[in-house]
């Protein structure tokens, strides 16, 4: 029985990506047992028994594992979806592929040893000539001479008679007979293999998921996520429905790998200069930077190994950074796996998106915001029906490239409104660094520690002014830190999203104030509402877009709840509440402080839940709408850690 490998597989639901299970039980079985009656036996890459069902982690992501069929079924409460062992259906089509080229090699050898012609030398000798040359001696077959003058006796039949061509026609048409029963049973199943592997190759078609508006890529895999480029947010952003997206430089020999910069520093430490100053070891020593600085980081891959991992399973984009031969590398590494309709490749030089699309791929041009030099007739014409814009390019111009059959994507866009302004104006789709922030698509049930400095399944991205933000391993969490350059020097991280439903909706945090403040009152904040462009809440008396509750707690250990409404220049104080100083100095510390907010239908509450103490008041101005969730650290030093949102 076949072993098919499985990989880490994030547990979502199909229908809704910001549904994740965390922490779950999830079944596993066959697909076709579809009513899930017989759970299927797992092993572990070691060979070990796997309990089933599994257990998924806290972010959602199930153990590698071994199965005995290549597509799995999972259920998990009342969601249910389907995994593939994308190695096991590699190496079943790589075997077919092989039956197929063996079929061809023996239909070859078979053709060369037919006869093509028939004589008979003055000896009497039956010779046969091969389509390849060769001759054979089939044998005497000139009977015995009988005496002059009599009849003779009969001569034998040659014991070699070649049938004539109309004979052997005759033989091969008539499907009764032995001959083509004998040709049937030799290459039917090597031609039936081949057959299958083309046809599953073939069934890997993405194109829709390029053409079908909203596109949502996830520009340079998440950089706003997670470590840039890295295989962490490709694999991420594909889980969660977007298309992957990676940029490609050239290693000294060649090698395409995932990088946007021509030069290494910006993204990546242990490795230095032009990436086509570097080889394959040098660039493997070297690690992408992350997100949270004194986070983990994540390890450099090559452009081969996206495609061996992701190819086929996800709909991929991949922009050429240098093209001329490397151009020629990237059509190779995607034909010889049979991706044509399942990668988009782009560049900004024309003459790289020709070549691309002459060999068959489906190329995107890459532009500004204004008309580039070519017609959309002649782009059209060129075979490229693709075009990325930047999404401040007048509705004019995509107008013009639409109505040339061009599908018009914009890039990069990293807000709410931006993203519904590029809709509106007609782009099929966008880049974002942030998909998940631009599309809402939140785990509203989720816990996020920082431990990995990555800003998943909750975070989103931060802001700062002159203050810092960096993981504090001490803690561990995310430290917003305080520089003492100005009195509203403030950092803000973006968290997820709650929900202002009917039923109890509630954050619990840790928190502990570090020494770095400007005065003892100092404090930290959780807003919970909406900001103009959703970017975290700022503190400010500027009016905006602003809609929701702000959460205080100082250093001193006063508590308050504020309300601020559209239009408002300053917040309304609903309640405070005095308590005992947490840290009464600029330079203390305080020790580790548990934290709840609580909005149910008719109040708001903010709980230390380490001191018992807590601010309530009576308020339901904001109900039934999912809010924007961020910290907001002013003029002080502060850890946040093990933040949970539940509704």
């Amino acid at each position: 029985m076949t072993d098919y490998f499985y990989d880490m597989d994030l547990v979502v639901d199909p229908l809704n990506p910001a549904n994740v299970v965390a922490n779950g039980q999830v079944s596993i079985y066959d697909p076709a047992d579809t009513t899930g009656a017989t759970l299927l036996a797992l092993k572990d890459p070691s060979g070990l028994p796997l309990p089933n069902p599994l257990t998924s982690n806290a972010n959602g992501f199930l153990p590698p594992r071994i199965a005995t069929v290549p597509q799995t079924m999972w259920k998990s409460g009342g969601f249910t979806g389907y995994f593939n062992s994308y190695k096991g259906l590699r190496d079943e089509s790589v075997a077919a592929v092989t039956a197929a080229q063996s079929a061809a090699n023996d239909a070859s050898t078979a053709a060369a040893q037919v006869v093509t012609t028939a004589t008979v030398d003055g000896s009497g000798a039956l010779v046969l000539t091969k389509a390849s040359g060769a001759t054979v001696n089939a044998g005497n077959v000139k009977g015995q001479k009988g005496d002059k003058g009599d009849k003779g006796d009969k001569g034998l039949d040659g014991s070699n008679v070649l049938p004539t061509d109309d004979a052997i026609k005759q033989a091969i048409n008539d499907t009764a007979s032995a001959t083509r029963g004998a040709l049937n049973a030799t290459y039917e199943p090597k031609g039936a293999a081949a057959t299958a592997a083309a046809n599953k190759r073939d069934k890997v078609d993405f194109r829709s998921r390029f053409t079908t508006a909203p596109v949502l890529i996830g520009h340079r895999s998440g950089p706003l996520i997670f470590p840039e480029e890295s295989m962490e947010g490709a694999r991420a952003t594909a889980a969660a429905g977007f298309v992957v997206d990676v940029d490609l430089g050239p290693l000294s020999d060649g090698t395409l790998v995932c990088i946007h910069d021509n030069t290494v520093e910006r993204t990546m430490t242990g490795i230095a200069g032009n990436t086509w100053d570097n080889t394959k070891a040098q660039w493997l020593n070297g690690r992408i930077k992350p997100v949270i600085p004194g986070g983990q980081e994540a390890m450099p891959y090559f452009w081969d190994d996206m495609l061996d991992e992701m190819g086929g399973r996800f709909p991929i984009h991949a922009e050429l950074k240098i093209g001329g031969v490397h151009a020629t590398t990237l059509i190779n590494s995607i034909k010889s796996r049979g991706l044509e309709k399942a990668v988009l490749v782009s560049s900004f030089q024309y003459a790289d998106c020709q070549t691309l699309a002459a060999a068959g791929l489906m190329t995107l041009y890459a532009i500004g915001v204004s008309a580039p030099p070519q017609t959309p007739a002649q782009i059209k014409a060129d075979g490229i029906d693709f075009v990325c814009a930047g999404d401040a390019a007048p509705a004019q111009l995509v107008t013009d490239l639409k109505a040339a059959g061009i599908t018009v994507l914009a890039y990069t866009v990293n807000t709410p409104s931006a993203y519904t302004a590029a809709i509106g104006k007609g782009f099929a789709g966008v880049w974002s660094d942030d998909p998940w922030g631009v599309t809402g698509r939140y785990a509203k049930t989720a816990i996020q520690d920082f431990r990995s400095g990555y800003l998943w399944p909750l975070a989103t991205r931060y802001t700062g002014g002159p203050a810092t933000l960096a993981l504090d391993p001490a803690t561990p969490g995310v430290k917003m830190g305080y520089t003492g350059t100005t009195e509203t020097s403030q950092s803000a991280i973006r968290m997820g999203c709650f929900g202002f439903g009917p039923a109890v909706s509630r954050v619990r945090f840790k928190l502990q104030f570090l020494p770095g403040a400007s005065q003892t009152d100092r404090w930290i904040a959780l807003w919970i509402g909406q900001a103009a462009n959703s970017d975290p809440f700022l503190d400010s008396s500027t009016p905006g877009t602003v809609d929701g509750y702000n959460f205080l707690i100082r250093r001193n250990g006063n508590k308050h709840i504020y309300k601020r409404s559209n239009g408002s220049t300053a917040a309304t104080q609903l309640v405070l509440h005095t308590s005992t100083a947490f840290v009464a100095t600029t330079t203390g510390t305080s020790a580790t402080l548990d934290f709840e907010v609580v909005v149910d239908a008719t109040n708001v509450t903010l709980r230390c839940l380490t001191d018992g103490t807590e601010a309530t008041v009576a308020d339901a101005t904001y109900r039934g709408t999912d809010a924007m969730l961020s910290f907001l650290a002013n003029s002080t030093a502060v850890t946040v850690s093990d933040v949970r949102i539940t509704r």
